[in-house]
């Protein structure tokens, strides 16, 4: 009897102790650092009560503009936003502790703003604003990379005559799939899908939106049926489904990011479906707010605009339990973290929120 006491106190001592493990996620960022910024900046995140916590600064490096883990969450990619972009990858260490550099080379392409990889964590994709180039790194099995390609399908649209003169790379992720990679390109007005061809990815079609869209970023739902693109310039969000092919192309509908009553400046900047696909969020610089959508039936219905402690949100990110949404100021150097209810949707702002400088970038591990 003694002996079966031990042992269902031991189980349930560990599964307390993993339940408690659970709720502390680590937040890693990403900052411009021309004011004061870093480079890589890394957070813990209570999954309970919403609170951050500065760890420490991860890498140093010039503006870190966007971050992407790998698969399983054992390293971190990075890009250098400035004139001659660079690709990092880093071995992510137990406990806190620095990470280890791996390697690093040129985007081949300028104004690097956006990266992921593939499932396989064999490629890195880069999107290059300034140049207009799509960058396709090759890794081998340590993360080293070993080569880069490029390719420039984009035209400017014209269609905006100060914006979109050349085409601007803003977005490149795989599609849920894994068949296509999209890339999206604010200049052109186009979304892009690259397919793999004798090892080796390609062009395959490029999808046009409405003139002056100046596509950003895009998501998928969760069961992989629709693709929501937001455009940076029309403050719009249009909902692509798949053809027979399987690749996705303009389902026709589009939605407003800004309330009917707003008459300012504003650029959409990012857009992320919630976990369970039954909203989609979407962040307005100059209206400096979150756009909260129902979607269902293949449509959004627009729920509610949040404005509070928002200035300038240039990325966001839903935190693992689908509790919070946590929102990178890059204008008021700090993150803002909102209860998310998960049955409404909506948000309500924390009195959480931590000062950072210039950040522009989240990344749940």
């Amino acid at each position: 009897m003694k002996r079966a006491a031990l042992i269902f106190l031991s189980i349930l001592l560990l599964t307390t102790s993993c339940k408690k493990e659970d709720t502390t996620k680590t937040l890693f960022v990403g900052t411009y650092t021309n004011k004061g910024g870093e480079g890589i900046m890394t957070y813990s995140f209570n999954t309970n009560t919403g609170k951050l916590l500065q760890q420490g600064i991860t890498a140093k490096m010039n503006n870190p503009s966007f971050l992407a883990l790998s698969q399983d969450g054992e390293y971190l990619y990075s890009i250098s936003e400035r004139n001659n972009s660079k690709i990092s990858v880093f071995k992510i260490n137990p406990n806190n502790t620095a990470p280890t550099f791996v390697s690093s080379i040129p985007t081949e392409g300028s104004g690097a703003c956006y990266i992921s990889s593939d499932k396989n964590d064999k490629y890195l994709f880069v999107a290059n604003y300034g140049s207009g180039h799509f960058s396709f790194a090759k890794l081998d099995n340590s993360k080293n990379i070993i080569s880069v390609k490029t390719l420039k399908p984009g035209v400017g649209s014209n269609a905006d005559s100060t914006r979109q003169g050349a085409p601007h790379a803003h977005s490149l992720a795989p599609g849920p799939e894994g068949k296509f990679i999209y890339g999206s390109d604010l200049g052109a007005d186009k979304v892009f899908a690259f397919k793999k061809e004798s090892g080796e990815y390609n062009l395959y079609t490029g999808i046009p939106l409405a003139p002056g869209t100046g596509p950003r970023h895009f998501d998928f739902s969760p069961d992989g049926k629709t693709m929501a693109v937001v455009g940076e310039l029309s403050n719009t969000i249009t909902l692509f489904t798949k053809d027979k092919d399987g690749c996705f192309t303009v389902k026709g509908d589009m939605f407003t990011t800004l309330p009917d009553d707003f008459t300012g400046v504003s650029y959409s900047a990012d857009i992320h479906f919630s976990q369970d696909g039954k909203f989609l969020y979407s962040s307005n610089r100059g209206h400096n707010s979150i756009a909260v959508f129902g979607f269902s039936n293949g449509t959004l219905t627009p729920i509610q605009w949040v404005t509070k402690e928002i200035a300038w949100p240039r990325n966001f990110t839903i935190d693992p339990s689908g509790k919070y949404l946590l929102v990178a100021n890059q204008h008021s150097n700090s993150i803002t973290v909102f209860k998310r209810d998960t049955k409404t949707g909506k948000l309500t702002y924390s009195d959480i929120t931590k000062d950072i400088s210039e950040p522009v970038c989240l990344r749940f591990r």
